[in-house]
C-alpha cells in the first residue's frame, strides 16, 4: 500500500514538474520554418516531428534535455528549463558532408521498411476508399527575385530603373516593390470522391489579385498531386518516378537516417536520391514511414535535374483521421530561374490545408463526372469576414498589400480586359471590339496553292453572349483562288461545350480525308498537306451534344465536289468531271474517367489513364449527271495513352474504316486516303499518322491500322545542352479496295496485303533553354518495310522541334 501511494505522489509530482512547449524549428540563414524537424526527448527515441511550417508541440520535464535535429544540419540539445513557449530555434548547417552523419543501417532492414510501404500502398490510397469529403483552403503567391544585380551596367538593371522611373513620373509606387508579392491568390473548396473515378470539386470561394472575376480555376493540384500513393509523381506537367514503388531498388538509394517513437507508433525517417548513373525523371528527398500500417506519414521531395533552371521542393504530411490515412498539408515551391535576366528568378509558393474530413458518407451533391472541378455561382461575392473564417493559413501583411496594390493596378489599365484577350489568343482568335480575328486563317502552305494569306473574322461574347457568327476568305498565289466560309453558331449550357451550327464553305481539301473526330483529323495539319486536291462547295448543319462522358456529334451536309487534278472517275465508258452528295452522320466520343476543368469561361479537357474511344457512322447519296449510288460509311478508333512504372510511356491508335457503296464504284471522294502526314519529300516528323507516307497516296474502302509509340523512362545521360531518350514507333495498316472502284478510278493505288513501318527516336538530343520552357530536337530513323512500285526509297531521316519543362 505504502509502495502504491509513494508512486501516485511521484506521478503527480512529476506531472505538475511537466509542460506542454511549443515553438519553431529553423534554419539558421534562410529564418525559415523546417518542416518535418525532429524534436527528441532525452531517451533519443521519443519525440515529435514539426509541421510544415517547423512548428512543434512536446510536453516535456523541466531539466530534461531536448534535442532538433534535421537532415543536413548540426542538431543542437538544449534543456527544456531554457525553452520558453514560442521561442524558434535555430539550426545552422552541419560541418560533415551529408553522408557522414547518416546513420548506417543494414540494408535488409531499409529493404523490408520500403517493400511493406510499397505493399502496403492500397491500403493507405484515398481513391481506394469507398468515399470521402474535405474542405481545401489554399494560397498561392509569387515573387519575381533578384531582378537587379550587382552590376548596374546589365540589362536588367537599366529595366528595372526605367521601370522605376517610368512610375515614379507617373506617380505610382514601384511595382516590384519587395512589401509585395508579384501576385497572390485564395481559394477555398469542397472535394468529394466516391469509388471508382467519382471526383467533384466545388470551388465555393476564389480570391485573384487584380482580378474581380474568376477565369480560371486555382488548385494545389495544379502543380502536385493530391496524394503520393501512385507509381508517379506528376510536379508541373511532369512524371517523376515515385520512390515508394515496385522496382524502386534499381533507381533509388534509400538511408535509415532515424528512428522515432511518437505515441505508441515508431517512425522511420528515410533519405533517398537516385542511384549513380541511373538517369531518370527522379527526385530527391526524406519520407517517413508509420509502422502503423507502414504509411507514408511525411514527404519532402525536390526536383533532381539540376541542368535546368525550373526546380520544385514539396512536402506532404499526412493525419491519421478515423483509423485511416488521409492528407493534411501540401505545400509547394516552384523556382523559374533566369527570368528576364541571367540572375532573376520568379519563385512560386503554394500553400494548402485539408480539413472535416469523413468517410463513408453519402455525398449530399450529384457527381458530374465530366466535370470534376466546378466553380459555385457565389464564387466571386465573398467579403473579407468570410475570407477569415475560410482560411486555414494566416493572411500575411505582404498578402494585404499585394491585394490592395493589384486591385488599384488592374482598375487603372484595365487588367481583365487584357486576360480576356490572352484566353481568347489561346484559342485561335485575337480580340478587336466586339470582334475575334481567326489568325488561324492568316497563312497556309501547300503544293497545290503555294501561299495562301486570308483572314477571319467572328463575333464575339460582348455583342452576343450565346451567338458566334462571322466568316473567313483567303487567296491562294499560286492557283490565284479565292476561298471562304461562313458560319453561325449558337451555344447551349455552360462551357461552350455543347452548340448547333450552321456553316457554307467554298475551299479545298484532300479526296477521301477521313474525318473522324477534330481531335484525330487534325485539320490544321491538312491545310499543309493539299497536294492531290478537290474543291468542295458545302452546306452543313451540325451539332455537338456533351453529356457524362459521353459526346454527341449528328451533322447533314449538301456538296458540290470537282477534282483539280488528273483524277477521273469513268463509269459506263464516261467520265464524270463532278459530284453533288448529300450525306447524315452521327459520331460519339466516350471518354471514361476522363476530366474536364474549368479556363477561363471553357472547359478544358485533361489526360485520362483510359482508352477513349470514337464512331463515326454515316449514310449519303452521289448524285452525277449519268450516275447515282448510296453508300454506308463507319469509322471506329480507340485511342489509349498508358504510363507504366519500370516501363515508359505507351500510345496506342487502333483505328478501323468500311465503306460500302449501293451499287458498282465509288469516285475516290468518297473512299478513304490513307493517314500519311509526310510533307512531299520533308523529313519533319509529325506523329498521329504514317510518316513515310502521302496523305492522298493510298486510297481503301475497308481498313485496319495501329499506331504504337513508346518512349523509354530513362536518359543516356542529363546535361544542360542534352538530355536524350528513345522512343520506338511502329505502325501498320492493312486495308483494300474493291476491283469495280480500281477499274473507276485510273491511277488510284490501293494497299497490297500490308503497309508497315518503323521508326527509332531519340528525343531531346539536344535542348535549348527559353527559362520559360525548353525547346528540343529531336531526330530519327524510318523504315518503311513495304517493297513495290509505289515506294522509291524506304529509309527516311526525320526531326521534329518540340518544348516541354
Amino acid at each position: 500500500m505504502r509502495s502504491c501511494l509513494l508512486l501516485f505522489f511521484l506521478s503527480v509530482s512529476l506531472s505538475l514538474c511537466a509542460q506542454v512547449l511549443t515553438g519553431v524549428v529553423a534554419d539558421s540563414t534562410s529564418r525559415k520554418g523546417l518542416a518535418f524537424a525532429t524534436v527528441q526527448l532525452r531517451d533519443q527515441r521519443s519525440g515529435v516531428i514539426t509541421d510544415i511550417n517547423g512548428q512543434f508541440s512536446v510536453r516535456v520535464s523541466t531539466g530534461q534535455p531536448v534535442t532538433f535535429s534535421y537532415i543536413g544540419h548540426a542538431p543542437r540539445t538544449i534543456e527544456a528549463g531554457h525553452l520558453r513557449n514560442g521561442d524558434t530555434v535555430f539550426l545552422g548547417p552541419s560541418a560533415h558532408e551529408l553522408g557522414e552523419v547518416i546513420v548506417r543501417s543494414d540494408e535488409k532492414r531499409i529493404a523490408r521498411i520500403v517493400n511493406t510501404a510499397v505493399r502496403n500502398k492500397p491500403l493507405h490510397n484515398p481513391e481506394q476508399y469507398a468515399s470521402y469529403e474535405c474542405l481545401v483552403y489554399y494560397k498561392m503567391s509569387a515573387d519575381l527575385l533578384g531582378l537587379v544585380p550587382e552590376s548596374t551596367d546589365s540589362a536588367a538593371a537599366r529595366l528595372h530603373k526605367a521601370a522605376v522611373e517610368a512610375d515614379s513620373a507617373l506617380g505610382e509606387p514601384d511595382f516590384f516593390s519587395p512589401d509585395r508579392h508579384l501576385l497572390v491568390a485564395e481559394t477555398y473548396s469542397r472535394r468529394l470522391y466516391r469509388k471508382p473515378q467519382q471526383l467533384q470539386e466545388i470551388i465555393l470561394a476564389s480570391r485573384f489579385s487584380g482580378l474581380k472575376k474568376t477565369y480560371f480555376h486555382n488548385t494545389v493540384t495544379d502543380v502536385l498531386p493530391f496524394h503520393l500513393y501512385t507509381d508517379y509523381i506528376n510536379l508541373g506537367g511532369i512524371d517523376y518516378s515515385n520512390p515508394i514503388a515496385r522496382g524502386w531498388q534499381g533507381r533509388y538509394r534509400f538511408h535509415l537516417v532515424e528512428e522515432l517513437q511518437v505515441g505508441t507508433d515508431t517512425v522511420f525517417l528515410l533519405s533517398f536520391e537516385p542511384r549513380a548513373g541511373a538517369a531518370f525523371n527522379g527526385l530527391e528527398g526524406q519520407v517517413y514511414i508509420n509502422s502503423n500500417g507502414y504509411a507514408i506519414s511525411h514527404f519532402l521531395g525536390a526536383t533532381g535535374d539540376t541542368t535546368k533552371d525550373r526546380q520544385i521542393h514539396f512536402e506532404q504530411v499526412y493525419a491519421y483521421r478515423d483509423g485511416r490515412w488521409f492528407p493534411r498539408e501540401l505545400n509547394y515551391q516552384l523556382v523559374m530561374r533566369r527570368v528576364m535576366s541571367k540572375t532573376a528568378s520568379l519563385d512560386w509558393h503554394g500553400h494548402s490545408v485539408i480539413d472535416s474530413v469523413v468517410f463513408d458518407r453519402p455525398a449530399s451533391i450529384p457527381f458530374d463526372k465530366a466535370h470534376p472541378v466546378r466553380l459555385h455561382d457565389s464564387i466571386d461575392l465573398h467579403g473579407p469576414a468570410d475570407w477569415q473564417r475560410f482560411r486555414g493559413d494566416t493572411i500575411e501583411a505582404r498578402d494585404q498589400a499585394t491585394y490592395l496594390f493589384m486591385d488599384s493596378f488592374a482598375t487603372k489599365y484595365k487588367l481583365e480586359r487584357i486576360i480576356t484577350a490572352t484566353s481568347r489568343l489561346s484559342m485561335g482568335r485575337l480580340p478587336i471590339g466586339v470582334i475575334d480575328l481567326d489568325v488561324n486563317r492568316l497563312i497556309a502552305q501547300n503544293d497545290y496553292e503555294g501561299t495562301r494569306l486570308g483572314a477571319g473574322f467572328y463575333t464575339n461574347d460582348k455583342l452576343w453572349k450565346r451567338v458566334s457568327a462571322g466568316g473567313w476568305a483567303g487567296f491562294s498565289f499560286k492557283d490565284h483562288q479565292w476561298k471562304g466560309g461562313a458560319s453561325i453558331t449558337a451555344y447551349t449550357g455552360f462551357g461552350r461545350e455543347s452548340w448547333v451550327k450552321v456553316g457554307v464553305e467554298d475551299a479545298y481539301r484532300n479526296p477521301g480525308e477521313v474525318r473522324l473526330h477534330e481531335e484525330l483529323t487534325r485539320q490544321g495539319l491538312r491545310n499543309w498537306l493539299l497536294g492531290r486536291p478537290e474543291r468542295v462547295r458545302e452546306v452543313r448543319l451540325s451539332a455537338n451534344l456533351r453529356t457524362g462522358y459521353w459526346e454527341w456529334r449528328p451533322e447533314v451536309s449538301q456538296a458540290r465536289i470537282r477534282p483539280l487534278v488528273a483524277a477521273p472517275f469513268v463509269t459506263g465508258g464516261k467520265e464524270i468531271p463532278a459530284f453533288t452528295a448529300t450525306e447524315a452522320a452521327i459520331g460519339f466520343r466516350y471518354a471514361y474517367g476522363e476530366r474536364r476543368v474549368p479556363v477561363f469561361e471553357d472547359y478544358i479537357p485533361e489526360e485520362t489513364k483510359y482508352p477513349i474511344a470514337y464512331v463515326r457512322l454515316a449514310r449519303g447519296t452521289v448524285h452525277a449527271a449519268g450516275y447515282d449510288n448510296r453508300y454506308l460509311r463507319a469509322l471506329a478508333a480507340v485511342t489509349y495513352t498508358f504510363h507504366g512504372n519500370r516501363w515508359g510511356r505507351d500510345a496506342y491508335r487502333l483505328e478501323v474504316g468500311w465503306v460500302k457503296a449501293g451499287a458498282g464504284a465509288l469516285p475516290r471522294s468518297f473512299l478513304m486516303a490513307g493517314n500519311g502526314v509526310r510533307l512531299r519529300s520533308s523529313h519533319y516528323y509529325s506523329a498521329g499518322g504514317f510518316v513515310t507516307m502521302r496523305p492522298f497516296d493510298y486510297y481503301s474502302d475497308r481498313y485496319l491500322s495501329l499506331l504504337y509509340r513508346h518512349d523509354m523512362d530513362r536518359f543516356f545521360w542529363d546535361t544542360r545542352l542534352s538530355k536524350p531518350f528513345l522512343g520506338f514507333v511502329h505502325n501498320a495498316v492493312v486495308g483494300g479496295l474493291g476491283a469495280s472502284s480500281i477499274a473507276a478510278n485510273p491511277g488510284i493505288r490501293t494497299y497490297s496485303g500490308s503497309y508497315q513501318e518503323s521508326g527509332l527516336l531519340v528525343n531531346q538530343l539536344l535542348r535549348y533553354n527559353l527559362h520559360v520552357t525548353d525547346v528540343y530536337l529531336n531526330v530519327g530513323l524510318f523504315h518503311q518495310w513495304e517493297k513495290g512500285a509505289a515506294i522509291r526509297k524506304n529509309n527516311f531521316f526525320v526531326f521534329s522541334i518540340s518544348t516541354g519543362f
